[in-house]
C-alpha cells in the first residue's frame, strides 16, 4: 500500500490511473478458516492459495490433493509454516523486494510514457499546424493559378474570335472592293467606247458633209476622177479608222494608267494596314510577353513558397541540380543500405528464430526447473510437517539438510539458467532494437521515396506541372526566337533581293531613259527633216503647179494639174499610212511585250509570294506615260499633216 501511495503521489498522470477498485494485497500471514476436519480453506488473498493454484493448476491435480489432504492424519500442529520461520521470512523478503522493483519499473515506465505522450502531442500539433498552413497556401495558389488559366483561356478565345471576324470582314471588303473596281472599270470602258463612237459618228458626219460638198464642187469632173476621189476617201476613212484605233489604244493606256494609280493607292493603303497589323501584333506580343512574365513570376512565387514550406532553401537551378545529384547518390546509397539492411534483417530474423527456439527451450527448462523447485518446496513442507508431526528431529534435520542442499544446488542451477535467460533476453532485446531501428529507417526511406502524404503528392504534382510549364515556356521561347530568326533572315534576304532588283531597275531605267532621249532626239530630228522636206516638196510642187496652171491652156491643163496633184498627195498619203501602220504595229507589239512582261512579273511575284514594290509601279507608270506621249505625238503629227492637206 505504501508503494502504491508513493507512486500515486509522485505525479503520475491521472488518465493512466486505473479507476477500478484495487485488489487486496497478498498477506504472508495465513489467517484462513478451517473446515470440520480442521483442514485450512485458503482465501484468494492468502499467499498459500496462490501457491496451491500454481502447484495444482488443473482440476484433477487439485482433486487428488484435496482427497489426500482429507484422508491424511491431521495432528494438533498447524499445516503451514509460522511467520517466524526463517524460510517463510526469506520468502516474504524476496517477494517484497520483487514487488518494490516491479513497482519502481512501472513508475519509471509510466513517467517515460507520459513524457513521450506530451512530446508526441506537441509534435503532432506542430505537424498539424504546418500541414494546415501548407494546405492553405497551396489552395490559395491553386485558386490563383486556375483564375489566371481561365482568364488566359478567355482572352485567347476572344482574340481568336476577333481574328476570325476580322478575317471574314477583310475577305468581304476585298470581294466588294474588287467588284466595285471591276464595275468602275467596266463603266469607264463603256463610257470611253460611247464617247469614241459619238466622236466617230460626228467625224463621219463631218466627213460625209465634206465629201458631199467636194462632190458638188467636182460634179463636173469625170467619172475617173470621181472614182479616184472615192478611193482617196476610202483610204482617208481607213486612216481615220487607224487613228481612231490608235486613239482608243491611247484611251486604254490612260485607263490602265489610272488603274495602276488606283492599284498603287490600294497597295499604299494595304501597306498602311499591314503596318497597323504589325504594330498590333507587336503590341499583342508585348502583352503575351507580359502575361508570360506574370505567369513565370507567379510560378516562381509558388516555387518559393513550396521551397519555404519544405525548408529546402533552394533558389537556383544549380543548387537544385546539385541536390538532385546528391539525392540520386543518396538514393543509391540508401538502396544499397536498404538491401544490406534487408539482408541484415533476414539474418537477424534467422538469429531471432534461433534465439526464440533457444528461448523456448530455456523457458521450457525453466518451467521444468520451477516445477521441480515447487515439488521440492512441497516435499520440504511435507517433510517439515512430518517432522513436526512425528517429532523425528534428527532424521528430519538430516533430510532437511539434504533437501536444503538439493534446493541450494537447484537454486544455483536456477540462478545460472536465469542469468543465461537474462543474457539471451538482453541479446534478443538488443537485436530487436536494432531490427526496429533498421525497420524504422527502411520505412522512413520508403516513405520518402514511395509512401508520401497527399500533401506531398500534391506538391510533387504541382512541381511537375511547374516543371512542365517551364519546359513548355522555354520551348515556346526557343520557338519564338527561332521564328524571329527565320523572319529576320527572310526579311534581310528579301531586302537584299529587293535592293538588287531596285539596282537592276535603276540601271534599266537609266538605260531606257538614255535610249528614250536618244530616240526622242532622233525622232525630233527626223520629224523636223521630214517636215522641212515636205514643206520644200510642197512649195516646189505648188510653184510647179502654178507655173503649169499659168502655162496650161484651158480646163484640160487644170484637170491634168489637179490629177497630178492628187496622185502626188495619194502617194504621200500612202507612204504616211504605211508609216503609221508600221508605227501602230510597233506600238501594238510593244504593248503586247509590255503586257507579257507585266504578266510574267506578276506570276513571278505570285510564285515568290512577294508584293509588287512601289518602284516597280512607278516604273510601269513612267513606261505607260512614255507610250501615251509617243502615241499622242504621232496623233498630233497626223493632225498637222491632215490640216496641211486640208489647207492645200
Amino acid at each position: 500500500m505504501s508503494v502504491s501511495s508513493t507512486s500515486a503521489s509522485s505525479g503520475a498522470c491521472p488518465c493512466t490511473i486505473d479507476s477500478s477498485t484495487p485488489e487486496e494485497p497478498l498477506t504472508p500471514h495465513c489467517e484462513c478458516p478451517r473446515d470440520e476436519h480442521e483442514i485450512v480453506i485458503h482465501d484468494e488473498s492468502c499467499l498459500l492459495y496462490k501457491n496451491e493454484q500454481i502447484i495444482f493448476p488443473h482440476k484433477a491435480g487439485r482433486e487428488v490433493f484435496d482427497e489426500w489432504r482429507s484422508k491424511r492424519d491431521v495432528g494438533a500442529m498447524p499445516a503451514v509454516l509460522e511467520s517466524s520461520h526463517p524460510l517463510m521470512q526469506r520468502f516474504q523478503e524476496t517477494l517484497r523486494e520483487f514487488l518494490q522493483k516491479e513497482n519502481a519499473l512501472a513508475e519509471e515506465q509510466i513517467l517515460n510514457l507520459n513524457d513521450e505522450l506530451k512530446l508526441s502531442k506537441l509534435g503532432y500539433e506542430k505537424d498539424l499546424e504546418a500541414i494546415y498552413r501548407s494546405d492553405h497556401d497551396t489552395n490559395a495558389q491553386r485558386v490563383l493559378i486556375e483564375e489566371y488559366e481561365s482568364t488566359l483561356a478567355q482572352r485567347t478565345a476572344e482574340r481568336e474570335a476577333a481574328e476570325r471576324r476580322a478575317k471574314v470582314a477583310n475577305e468581304k471588303y476585298k470581294r466588294t472592293k474588287e467588284k466595285l473596281e471591276q464595275d468602275q472599270l467596266n463603266e469607264r470602258e463603256a463610257t470611253e467606247e460611247m464617247e469614241a463612237l459619238t466622236t466617230l459618228c460626228r467625224q463621219l458626219e463631218k466627213w460625209r458633209e465634206e465629201t458631199e460638198s467636194e462632190l458638188t464642187v467636182s460634179q463636173r469632173m469625170s467619172d475617173k476622177m470621181r472614182a479616184e476621189k472615192l478611193t482617196l476617201a476610202d483610204e482617208k476613212r481607213e486612216l481615220d479608222m487607224i487613228i481612231f484605233s490608235v486613239g482608243q489604244e491611247v484611251w486604254k493606256l490612260e485607263s490602265k494608267l489610272d488603274m495602276f494609280k488606283k492599284q498603287l493607292e490600294i497597295k499604299n493603303v494595304e501597306m498602311d494596314v499591314m503596318n497597323d497589323k504589325v504594330t498590333a501584333y507587336a503590341a499583342e506580343l508585348e502583352d503575351l510577353d507580359l502575361d508570360k512574365r506574370r505567369l513565370v513570376s507567379l510560378w516562381n512565387s509558388v516555387i518559393v513558397n513550396i521551397q519555404r514550406r519544405d525548408k529546402l532553401g533552394m533558389t537556383t537551378d544549380d543548387i537544385e541540380d546539385e541536390k538532385r545529384v546528391k539525392l540520386e547518390s543518396q538514393h543509391g546509397e540508401f538502396t544499397e543500405s536498404i538491401e544490406l539492411t534487408e539482408r541484415d534483417e533476414q539474418m537477424i530474423q534467422m538469429e531471432n528464430q534461433a534465439m526464440g527456439n533457444i528461448l523456448k527451450s530455456t523457458v521450457k527448462e525453466l518451467e521444468r526447473k520451477v516445477e521441480e523447485k515447487l515439488k521440492l518446496e512441497n516435499e520440504i513442507l511435507a517433510n517439515l510437517q512430518e517432522c513436526l508431526l512425528n517429532d523425528k528431529a534428527a532424521k528430519n534435520n538430516l533430510i532437511l539438510e539434504s533437501t536444503l542442499a538439493n534446493v541450494r544446488t537447484r537454486e544455483k542451477e536456477l540462478d545460472l539458467l536465469q542469468e543465461k535467460y537474462d543474457e539471451k533476453t538482453k541479446i534478443i532485446t538488443k537485436k530487436q532494437r536494432e531490427l526496429d531501428i533498421v525497420i524504422k529507417k527502411y520505412h522512413a526511406l520508403k516513405a520518402i521515396f514511395d509512401l508520401k502524404s497527399p500533401q506531398e503528392r500534391r506538391i510533387e504534382e504541382l512541381e511537375q506541372q511547374i516543371k512542365a510549364l517551364r519546359e513548355r515556356t522555354e520551348g515556346l521561347q526557343h520557338e519564338w526566337l527561332r521564328l524571329q530568326g527565320h523572319v529576320r533572315s527572310r526579311v534581310e534576304r528579301t531586302l537584299r533581293e529587293l535592293a538588287g532588283k531596285l539596282e537592276v531597275l535603276e540601271r534599266t531605267k537609266k538605260d531606257s531613259l538614255e535610249r528614250n532621249d536618244n530616240a526622242q532626239r532622233t525622232n525630233i530630228a527626223t520629224t523636223y527633216g521630214y517636215s522641212a522636206n515636205l514643206k520644200g516638196i510642197l512649195a516646189v510642187e505648188l510653184r510647179k503647179n502654178m507655173k503649169e496652171a499659168k502655162s496650161a491652156v484651158g480646163e484640160i491643163g487644170q484637170m491634168r494639174s489637179e490629177i497630178h496633184r492628187m496622185e502626188v498627195r495619194r502617194e504621200q498619203l500612202r507612204r504616211t499610212g504605211e508609216k503609221l501602220a508600221e508605227d501602230l504595229a510597233m506600238y501594238v507589239t510593244r504593248r503586247g511585250t509590255a503586257l507579257e512582261k507585266n504578266r510574267a512579273t506578276a506570276a513571278v511575284e505570285k510564285a515568290h509570294g512577294s508584293s509588287t514594290s512601289q518602284s516597280a509601279y512607278h516604273h510601269k507608270l513612267r513606261l505607260a506615260k512614255a507610250d501615251v506621249a509617243r502615241v499622242t505625238k504621232v496623233g498630233i503629227l497626223y493632225n498637222e499633216w491632215n490640216a496641211a492637206y486640208a489647207a492645200t
